[in-house]
């Protein structure tokens, strides 16, 4: 059974937002990507971090568990895939901020209708979380977005994400359209600063 964790969670909520950038909340002035140097690391939406890092393998019931790879669609059908970078503020409110919109999310999220597969992971160099979610239908991707524990969420990212957001998604027919540079150069094409 799928047993997602509080991290887990809280990065899903913007990964299903469902809309090119997350939705809106409270506003934050968005951090700018400090200038690449060579003692300076790359943080930018459409490039994974050099220290990004999975926390755990891909997950939920779309995932084969002998060989924990995602399942194909059945014939004829293909996934949503929703991709979220998310720049966490460092502030110990913001921590507290996160823990309260994630544990009624904790105890929802395992019987969300519709989510097939979720992954997440972070960079501690850039400060910054990563989700990809993979759902059987837009239809259900929305009805996560309006959930009352994802409006809550949304609500608030405005006290977790310090700006420079984002949140997208695509139709994919195959599995080799779930991945986390894919998910990246998905969030490379959206406009805007994100929140």
């Amino acid at each position: 059974m799928f047993k997602p964790n509080a991290l887990l969670l809280t990065l899903a909520l913007a990964s299903a937002c469902g809309s090119s950038k997350e939705a809106p909340g409270p506003t934050a002035s968005p951090t700018p990507t400090p200038t690449p140097s060579p003692s300076t690391p790359t943080c930018a939406r459409e490039q994974l971090e050099a220290d990004f890092e999975p926390f755990a393998p891909m997950s939920g019931p779309g995932v084969d568990a002998a060989s924990g790879k995602l399942l194909p669609p059945a014939p004829g059908r293909s996934f949503i895939v929703s991709a979220n970078y998310l720049t966490l503020r460092p502030e110990p409110g913001a921590q507290a901020a996160f823990d309260e919109v994630v544990n009624p999310i904790l105890a929802a999220f395992e019987h969300t209708p519709g989510l097939v597969a979720v992954q997440v992971g972070s960079s501690a160099t850039c400060g910054t979380a990563r989700t990809l979610a993979v759902w059987d239908s837009i239809d259900h991707m929305y009805d996560f977005v309006a959930s009352p524990e994802h409006r809550v969420a949304m609500q608030r990212v405005g006290e977790i994400s310090r700006g420079g957001s984002y949140s997208t998604h695509w139709a994919t027919t195959s599995t080799a359209g779930v991945t986390w540079p894919g998910g990246a150069a998905h969030l490379g094409t959206l406009d805007g600063a994100g929140i």
